[in-house]
C-alpha cells in the first residue's frame, strides 16, 4: 500500500468516527463526554499532515462539538454540559497542538539530517581530511579522505577508534600524548607526524583540533579538527635546508678560495721584482664593442681615417693602481704617484703608447691575454727595455706584469752586435774563399781557352785556312766552357748544397721563436713584427738551421728597407699559410716596396743596394730554399711594401 493511499484511508477513518461521533452526541444529548472522542479524529486525520491540514482538522472537530452542543443545550444549557464542551475543545486544541509540534519536530529532524548530509558531503569534498569527536575524545566522523589517503575503512575506523594506527611509530606516542594533554587541558592542537599512505609509504601530516564549547554553560560539546598533508612542504623545506648547507659550505670554500686568490694577488702586487700596473679600459671596450657590433672589421683602416677618435679613446683610459715596483721601475715617490692614478697612461711620461695600441687591438680582436717585450721612459725620460703581460677581463679591466729586462738586452744587443760582426768577417772569408777558389779553379781552364783562341787568330791569318785545326781548338773551347759552367755548379753547391740535417720541422713555432729572436733589433729601430700562423699548418721537412737564416735575412732586409723612411710605425709581417701539399710563408714589410726594373737583378750574386752589402744574401737564400724542393719569389703588397714569399713541401702526415 502506497503513502498516498494510507493517507486517503485515515482521512476517510477520520471523516467517519466524526460523523460518528456527532450523531452519538446528538442523540446522548451532550450528557456524555463523547465529545472527547473528537480528539482521537483529530488524531487520526491530522498525524503526519501539514500544520494547514491539523487546522483544518481542529475547526471541524470543534465546529462539530459546538454545534452538537447548540443543538442540544440552546435553550436550557447547564453547567455540565459546559463543561463538557469545554473539555472536548481543550482535548481536541490540546491534540492539534501536539501534532502541530510533532510535525515542527519532524520538519527540524529532517532539516537538520539535510544539513548533516550538506556538511558532510561537504567534508568530504575538501582535499583536506577532516573529523569530528564526542567531548571524551572518541571519535565519530571522518572525512572519506582519510580512506582514500590510507586506504583504511573509515566506517572501521570509527568502530574500532584505532585511526592512529597509521601514524608512524616513531611519532605515534607523542602524539597521542599530545592529543591526552590537549582533552585534559581542553585547549587547542597542533601537531605534525607522519601518516602511512594507501601505497605503503609515510607523508608529514599537519593536525589540527579544536574544542567546541556550549556558549551557555561553556563546557565542550564537540571537538572538531582537520589534517592536510604537507609532505611536498616538509620534502621542499629539507631540500631547502641541504640547499642552504650546501649554498653555505660552498660561500665558505668560495671565501676560502678568494682570501687565498686575493693573499696570491696582493703577493703578487707586492713582488719587488715584478711591477704591477691596473688599467681600466672599461669606456674603450664600450667603444670597440660597439665598432664590431656595428659590423666593423679593420681596426688599423678605421682609426687611420679617424686619428682625433683613436686619439680619444687612448686617453680614455685610466690607472687604477700600480705597485711600488712598479713605482720605483718609473721613478715615481709616493707623491708624485698622483701623475699616475686616475689618468690615462698616455698624458704621463711612460713611453708605453705601443703598448696601449696593442691592448686595444687585442681588445677588438677579442683576446684575453698578450705579452711581448718593448721599450718605454720612466720619469726622467730614460728609456727602458720590459718584458710585459696583460690579462685582459670582460669588464675591460686589464692586469699587467712588468719585468724590467734592460740590463739583459744592453748584454743581447752586444751578442747581436757580435754575431753580426763574426757574420759580416765570416762573410768576407767565404768570399775571400770563394774568390781564391774560383781564381785557383778557372785559371787552368781560361789559360788553355787563351793558348787556343791565340792559335785560333794565327791560324786564320795564315794564307791558308786549316780546317782541321780549326774544328779542333772550337771543340776544345767547347769542352773548356763545359768545365767552366761545372766549376760554377760546383762553386753553387759548395754554398748551398753541403750535408743537411733533414728533420720535421714545425714552421709556426721556429718563425715564432726567429720574431722573439728579433723582436729587440726591430724595437730598436722603431719597427714591430706580426707573426701570422694559421693553426691546421702542416710541419715541413728541411734543414730548421737554414730555414731560420732564411727568415733572418729576409726579416733583416726588411727591417733595413724601412730604415730612414717616414713611416708613422713601421710594421714586418710573418704570415705562414697552407697551400695545398706546400707551406707559404711570406715576409712583408711597410717600406718603399721593390723597383720593377730590380726585381729579377736582387737575386743576382753580389747584386746590393747596401753600401756595405755583399751581394749574396738573397741568392743564398733562392740556393738553400731551392735545395729544399722549394722557392723564394719576391712582390710589392697591394697596399705597398716589399713581400717575399718561399714555399717548402709540407710533411706527409705519419700513418699508423
Amino acid at each position: 500500500m502506497t503513502g498516498r493511499t494510507t493517507v486517503i484511508l485515515r482521512q476517510f477513518v477520520a471523516a467517519a468516527l466524526a460523523a460518528f461521533v456527532y450523531s452519538v452526541d446528538l442523540r446522548s444529548g451532550f450528557d456524555v463526554s463523547i465529545a472527547v472522542l473528537y480528539a482521537l479524529v483529530l488524531l487520526i486525520g491530522g498525524i503526519g499532515q501539514s500544520p494547514l491540514v491539523i487546522r483544518i482538522w481542529m475547526g471541524i472537530c470543534a465546529g462539530l462539538a459546538v454545534l452538537s452542543f447548540l443543538l442540544v443545550h440552546w435553550h436550557d444549557p447547564d453547567i455540565g454540559s459546559v463543561l463538557r464542551l469545554l473539555f472536548a475543545l481543550v482535548a481536541v486544541a490540546i491534540t492539534g497542538a501536539l501534532l502541530t509540534s510533532r510535525f515542527n519536530i519532524e520538519a527540524m529532524r529532517a532539516q537538520v539530517e539535510h544539513s548533516r548530509e550538506e556538511l558532510r558531503i561537504f567534508a568530504d569534498s575538501v582535499p583536506q581530511l577532516l573529523w569530528a569527536a564526542y567531548p571524551d575524545g572518541r571519535y565519530y566522523f571522518l572525512s572519506r579522505q582519510f580512506t582514500e589517503f590510507t586506504g583504511v575503512s573509515r566506517e572501521q575506523a570509527i568502530r574500532d577508534q584505532n585511526w592512529t594506527d597509521t601514524i608512524h611509530p616513531d611519532d605515534r606516542e607523542a602524539f597521542l600524548e599530545e592529543m591526552r594533554a590537549a582533552y585534559r587541558d581542553e585547549s587547542e592542537m597542533r601537531a605534525y607526524f607522519r601518516v602511512r599512505s594507501r601505497a605503503g609509504d609515510y607523508c608529514w601530516m599537519y593536525w589540527v583540533a579544536a574544542p567546541y564549547r556550549i556558549p551557555e554553560t561553556g563546557r565542550i560539546h564537540r571537538w572538531y579538527g582537520g589534517c592536510a598533508n604537507v609532505d611536498a612542504q616538509f620534502k621542499a623545506q629539507e631540500t631547502i635546508r641541504e640547499l642552504n648547507h650546501t649554498l653555505e659550505r660552498r660561500v665558505e670554500e668560495r671565501t676560502e678560495e678568494l682570501m687565498q686568490s686575493e693573499w696570491r694577488y696582493r703577493s703578487l702586487f707586492q713582488d719587488r721584482n715584478i711591477g704591477v700596473i691596473e688599467l681600466d679600459l672599461s669606456r674603450a671596450k664600450q667603444s670597440l664593442d660597439k665598432l664590431r657590433g656595428d659590423g666593423l672589421r679593420d681596426f688599423h683602416a678605421h682609426f687611420a681615417a679617424r686619428p682625433d677618435e683613436f686619439e680619444a679613446m687612448l686617453l680614455s683610459i685610466r690607472t687604477l693602481d700600480l705597485n711600488r715596483t712598479y713605482r720605483d721601475m718609473l721613478g715615481f715617490d709616493d707623491d708624485s704617484v698622483r701623475e699616475l692614478l686616475g689618468h690615462s697612461p698616455g698624458e704621463n711620461r711612460m713611453g708605453g703608447r705601443a703598448i696601449l695600441i696593442r691592448v686595444l687591438e687585442a681588445i677588438f680582436s677579442g683576446e684575453e691575454s698578450i705579452g711581448g717585450t718593448a721599450t718605454i721612459r720612466d720619469r726622467a725620460g730614460r728609456k727602458l727595455a720590459i718584458a710585459y703581460a696583460i690579462n685582459l677581463s670582460p669588464a675591460g679591466i686589464a692586469f699587467c706584469t712588468v719585468v724590467d729586462i734592460s740590463e739583459r738586452e744592453r748584454a743581447h744587443e752586444l751578442l747581436l752586435q757580435a754575431q753580426k760582426e763574426m757574420a759580416r768577417a765570416n762573410r768576407v772569408a767565404t768570399v775571400g774563399a770563394l774568390s781564391v777558389s774560383l781564381a785557383h779553379e778557372l785559371n787552368q781552364p781560361i789559360a788553355s781557352m787563351s793558348v787556343d783562341v791565340e792559335t785560333g787568330l794565327r791560324a786564320l791569318n795564315a794564307p791558308k785556312v786549316d780546317r782541321d785545326l780549326m774544328a779542333r781548338l772550337l771543340d776544345r773551347l767547347s769542352r773548356n766552357t763545359q768545365r767552366l759552367a761545372g766549376i760554377v755548379q760546383k762553386t753553387r753547391s759548395r754554398v748551398t748544397g753541403r750535408s743537411q740535417t733533414a728533420a720535421s720541422v714545425d714552421l709556426c713555432e721556429l718563425a715564432r721563436e726567429t720574431v722573439q729572436l728579433l723582436a729587440p733589433d726591430a724595437a730598436s729601430r722603431e719597427a714591430s713584427l706580426h707573426l701570422d700562423c694559421d693553426s691546421d699548418i702542416p710541419r715541413v721537412e728541411g734543414d730548421p738551421v737554414e730555414i731560420q737564416q732564411v727568415l733572418v735575412n729576409l726579416i733583416v732586409n726588411a727591417l733595413d728597407a724601412m730604415a730612414g723612411q717616414r713611416i708613422e710605425h713601421s710594421r714586418v709581417g710573418i704570415a705562414l699559410r697552407a697551400d695545398g701539399d706546400m707551406v707559404r710563408a711570406t715576409v712583408s714589410d711597410t717600406g718603399p716596396g721593390i723597383p720593377d726594373d730590380l726585381a729579377d737583378a736582387i737575386f743576382q750574386p753580389f747584386f746590393t743596394t747596401k753600401p756595405d752589402g755583399v751581394g749574396m744574401g738573397l741568392q743564398i737564400c733562392r740556393w738553400t730554399i731551392e735545395a729544399m724542393g722549394g722557392d723564394l719569389k719576391v712582390g710589392n703588397g697591394p697596399e705597398g711594401g716589399a713581400q717575399f714569399t718561399f714555399s717548402l713541401i709540407a710533411e706527409e702526415p705519419r700513418r699508423i
